[in-house]
């Protein structure tokens, strides 16, 4: 709804449409993170995640656009440790930790375009506003080696709802059809964690299609 009300107060020759669709690898990062990484000798887990949204290019001039989105996403995290010792079971066994996150996110980007044959590579960079949708999800797997695995989801409650990053990648565009085929990679880095006294952050790489009319 917003990006449709902004663009019925532009000028029509000024400004793309479109939806788009992506996938993202997804890693958690911050101090506290780092901290239960060390305490578990584990591996930090990429884990592979996606979106969906809606996207307004509104060129300000040949070169240079503004390109505000509305993108639902989930973007993914975990740990995986080996080898942990349980000396009442006296057993080793394995464990991985996953974290799910989907958020309904408001990037607001600058874009510098260069032509290049029929289309345009471009930079982008810019401030993303995002919304928690629901409880994080939070995926515990144990394996023990002769006994075989068992998994337990949980939710928890975020303490911050708003989460506030950055996001910055490079992209290309060229005419399909009688629109455009928009193509982009970009990472995301969240500035603020959705725990109170817990320095976690959201990190992803995301690979975008999108097509604008």
């Amino acid at each position: 709804m917003i990006l449709v009300f902004a663009a019925a107060f532009l000028p029509a020759a000024d400004l793309t449409f479109g939806v788009s669709t992506g996938i993202n690898w997804g890693w958690l990062s911050g101090s506290d993170w780092d901290d239960l990484i060390d305490m578990y000798d584990a591996d930090n887990m990429v884990e592979k995640g996606g979106s969906f949204g809606l996207f307004l290019d509104i060129a300000v001039s040949e070169k240079i656009s503004i390109q505000p989105e509305l993108n639902l996403t989930v973007t993914k995290g975990g740990l995986e440790a080996k080898d942990i010792y349980d000396d009442y079971y006296d057993v080793y066994f394995d464990e991985e930790l996953t974290q799910s996150v989907t958020m309904l996110s408001l990037p607001v980007l600058a874009k510098y375009k260069i032509g290049a044959g029929k289309g345009k590579f471009s930079f982008l960079a810019g401030p993303v506003v995002s919304v928690v949708m629901g409880d994080v999800t939070v995926t515990d797997k144990i394996t023990v080696e002769g006994y075989g695995s068992d998994s337990e989801d949980y939710d928890i409650e975020p303490d911050n709802s708003l989460v506030l990053g950055l996001t910055a990648g490079a992209g290309y565009e060229f005419p399909v059809g009688k629109g455009r085929l928009y193509l982009d990679f970009r990472y995301y880095h969240s500035l603020t964690s959705i725990f109170d006294d817990d320095d976690t952050k959201l990190n992803n790489m995301g690979l975008n299609l999108g097509y604008g009319f």
